[in-house]
């Protein structure tokens, strides 16, 4: 996510977005980064629920209409989501409407900050072993280099003659998976019965 700013800063710090651009290609990304007018976005976003409202019924009417019934006090917010969530368009908020908007400002933010979505983060927040490996858990690592285990439950994992592989363990589930796929994961939740998910 690319944040061209303008010059003109406001009072808190901030800078007036002239454009807001969400996965561009590795290409455009680095030309934009090299523009030197320009932030990566972490995907942190503050607004008004009124000013939110607007944008949606504005760049995403498709998204917000089902949500209208939620103004009549008679609804209940729980019938109403099982009614309409399943059916809604599945697009994010940087797609809907932050590459639309007019009214966006940015802050430079001074803190560090890493996208723990994927589970290869838990590499750069754990220590690793002298074969690269990382685990949260008991874990044995056995002729294994750069994998990854996670277990929060302490169960015992053992890791043998394998390389740049995930082991995810969950109370009701265990994903492995290669370093590689990681981003497929998504796919992959489509198969699963509905109670894992």
């Amino acid at each position: 996510m690319v944040i061209y700013w303008q010059e003109k800063h406001i009072p808190w710090g901030g800078r007036v977005v002239q454009q807001f651009k969400e996965k561009p290609a590795e290409k455009v990304a680095r030309a934009y980064l090299q523009a030197g007018n320009c932030y990566w976005n972490a995907g942190m976003f503050v607004w008004t629920v009124s000013a939110i409202e607007k944008a949606l019924a504005s760049y995403a009417p498709e998204v917000f209409k089902p949500f209208e019934i939620l103004d009549n006090p008679a609804a209940d917010l729980c019938e109403s989501l099982d009614k309409f969530y399943p059916d809604l368009k599945k697009i994010s908020i940087d797609f809907a409407v932050m590459e639309k908007a007019d009214n966006i400002y940015c802050l430079a933010a001074p803190f560090d900050w890493d996208d723990v979505g994927s589970w290869l983060a838990i590499e750069r927040h754990h220590p690793h072993d002298a074969e690269a490996n990382v685990s949260v858990g008991q874990t044995r690592f056995l002729d294994a280099q750069n994998n990854t285990v996670f277990d929060a439950d302490g169960r015992m994992t053992a890791v043998l003659g394998l390389k740049d592989i995930v082991v995810v363990h969950t109370k009701d589930a265990t994903l492995v998976c290669h370093k590689g796929s990681v981003e497929k994961i998504k796919s992959l939740l489509k198969i699963l019965p509905d109670e894992l998910k």
